[in-house]
């Protein structure tokens, strides 16, 4: 054989990490040229073991004077974190070697450690460098292979989520999607803050909102928004007509109500509601929206901002920063979510769960009724509820009871609140505005109530039962209500059934039912009923907060208001919601009456006989006062002259 001893001498051991240029400088040897190859390879001379991690070494490129080996940048993924070979291989063709496979590169000159680099690891020690499985690890620097907390990155982690969480929960606070769960795109809708109402009430000569929870708004400058789902016609906003109002913080849970020149903005005393939402626009969201005393937005951008740094500065990879932001964009919306589902509800809707419980147990299983006469309610149904929102109610009227009591109660069943409380034959039909205080309600038939029982005891009065619209219709499905024409309404349907003993008109002193129109057309249905029944129909009575005027109870001063009023008032006047339904009333008056001349003398005559009933009562009281003060002057006089 022939033994040749050419090549370089033996290099001192060196480590290196992955991404790193290798350079070999002053290599020295026997008989070496510039045409001579080198590489890095797992053994010399063994091309198996190359082959097994699949790959083939790393050349190098020798320079000019035979002394300078450069192998580059030895790249992730190009060749593993392990401990390699320099191996050296001059062609020879005579012996077949042509430097072309790792079996030709025999002559071993050095070892080169490679490992991972700082911020990676090789986890299961096959030379596959790889980041730490958490965000809050680093390789070892004790164990090799292995990953351990470190105490800055954990603090990084917790900044991050808290970032991360705190922005997108802003982010969804200040700009909410609607219409997602419709499934059509063309209701999907970009809005502002819903900020939810806990009451909406006048206070002296302006009129205020409360909220649920803090509304975290600036208090400097009037802020225009609309009102939504308050069950007020005058205060909601729709998509045929937007209501446009302006309000002021005044504190963390209210706000005033203004008109467009900044000035305290007062409703009538029937607008009130305790539901809905203030919604504001999204510019003015940004711009009014404060949380802990900073801009909302900027909190916002600074917590996004801030998880961007981080991101950054732990060089994630753009697949991992996409899985992040959307993981913490859910969450966030998550957690917006469950806390305005906990801002949503307020006083009221705790009440009015504990209700429904009472409720169910006095009628478990409310069942549907025909219309009419069998959906009448019991006094004392009405002055439980009464009891029960009293605090709610105060001196509010049918507008805010229907939408913000009534409807959510029956809500569950779609029935009549008379069918959900347990519904009674009628006695007696009401006649009544709505713009009547529902406590004027309570107190009016009170004094029915007890005067036609005769009784005070309320186990006796509170069992009279009333057919009220209000209660009585099933306000789910108010058309049904109404039926085609005024003989298939559930109102003519009550007066008519022949178990209606009269007609219960609420009156206050300025008889405001007798301007609606649908109380007109329940007037000329009592005209008729008195006509046809007038020994079992006791008629139209007129019914106020001290008594029945027909029945002589009711003071001097509301007596002589009431008749001041009807004296000039006409009922072609009366008025309704519904076009449609003044104009089927009044045409049904001019083919029952012949003119509303006609109907105006029936109802003067009707309050000219209560009102002489009222005063011969009055006089009567007077007369016995009078006996009763003369009597006692005769005995103080005889009194006088025995001491004498």
């Amino acid at each position: 054989g022939e033994f040749i001893f050419q090549g370089p001498y033996e290099l001192a051991r060196r480590s290196l990490p992955l991404g790193h240029i290798l350079q070999l400088e002053d290599v020295a040897g026997v008989m070496m040229t510039r045409h001579d190859s080198a590489r890095l390879q797992l053994a010399c001379g063994d091309e198996a073991a190359d082959q097994v991690l699949g790959m083939s070494g790393v050349d190098a490129k020798i320079e000019a004077n035979a002394r300078t080996y450069s192998f580059g940048r030895l790249r992730k993924g190009a060749i593993p974190a392990l401990k390699h070979t320099l191996c050296w291989c001059q062609s020879r063709s005579s012996l077949g070697i042509q430097c072309d496979k790792p079996s030709d590169f025999g002559a071993f000159f050095g070892e080169v450690d490679l490992h991972c680099p700082e911020d990676e690891v090789d986890l299961n020690e096959d030379g596959h460098c790889e980041r730490c499985p958490f965000s809050w690890q680093v390789p070892s620097e004790h164990h090799h292979g292995q990953c351990e907390i470190s105490v800055s990155r954990l603090m990084l982690f917790s900044l991050r989520i808290a970032s991360s969480l705190l922005g997108f929960k802003h982010l969804f606070d200040l700009v909410e999607v609607s219409g997602l769960l419709t499934g059509q795109l063309n209701h999907v809708r970009l809005h502002g803050r819903r900020i939810y109402i806990e009451d909406i009430s006048p206070e002296g000569q302006e009129t205020v909102v409360t909220t649920v929870s803090s509304h975290c708004l600036w208090t400097f400058i009037p802020i225009p928004v609309t009102l939504r789902n308050t069950g007020h016609y005058l205060l909601d906003s729709t998509p045929e007509q937007r209501r446009r109002f302006w309000v002021r913080a005044d504190g963390d849970s209210r706000l005033r109500m203004l008109d467009e020149g900044g000035r305290p903005s007062k409703f009538d005393s029937s607008v009130g509601s305790s539901m809905g939402y203030v919604l504001l626009s999204i510019p003015r969201t940004l711009l009014h929206t404060r949380f802990f005393f900073f801009p909302g937005y900027l909190i916002m951008l600074g917590c996004l901002g801030t998880t961007v740094g981080i991101t950054v500065l732990q060089e994630e990879n753009l697949l991992a920063c996409i899985v992040w932001v959307l993981s913490c964009m859910m969450l966030g919306l998550l957690i917006s979510m469950v806390m305005k589902w906990r801002a949503k509800y307020g006083t009221l809707a705790a009440r009015l769960k504990l209700y429904t419980k009472n409720l169910q147990l006095k009628n478990p299983a409310p069942q549907p009724c025909r219309r009419g006469p069998d959906r009448a309610v019991t006094a004392g149904a009405l002055f439980d509820l009464m009891d029960f929102f009293g605090a709610f109610i105060k001196g509010r009227t049918m507008y805010y009871l229907q939408p913000n009591i009534l409807k959510p109660l029956t809500a569950p069943y779609k029935l009549s609140y008379a069918e959900v409380v347990g519904p009674k034959q009628v006695q007696w039909f009401v006649s009544h505005w709505w713009g009547t205080p529902f406590q004027t309600y309570c107190e009016c038939l009170c004094e029915h109530a007890t005067s036609t029982c005769g009784s005070h005891e309320p186990d006796t009065w509170k069992s009279t039962s009333y057919w009220i619209c209000t209660f009585s219709n099933n306000q789910h499905h108010v058309e049904e209500e109404i039926g085609k024409s005024h003989t298939e309404s559930s109102f003519y349907l009550a007066l008519h059934s022949g178990f209606c003993k009269g007609t219960c008109m609420i009156l206050d002193e300025h008889a405001k039912p007798l301007t609606r129109s649908w109380c007109l057309f329940e007037l000329l249905q009592t005209i008729q009923l008195e006509k046809g029944q007038p020994d079992s129909f006791d008629g139209l009575l007129f019914c106020t907060r001290t008594g029945v005027l027909n029945r002589g109870a009711s003071t001097v001063e509301m007596s002589m208001r009431i008749g001041d009023r009807l004296a000039t008032m006409s009922l072609r006047d009366a008025d309704a919601t519904w076009p449609k339904d003044k104009e089927m009333i009044n045409k049904l008056v001019l083919e029952e009456m012949g003119s509303f001349e006609k109907i105006d003398e029936e109802l003067r005559s009707r309050i000219s006989i209560a009102l002489h009933a009222c005063s011969a009562h009055v006089d009567s009281d007077f007369n016995r006062l009078f006996a009763k003060l003369a009597k006692g002057s005769a005995q103080d006089t005889g009194s006088i002259s025995t001491a004498l």
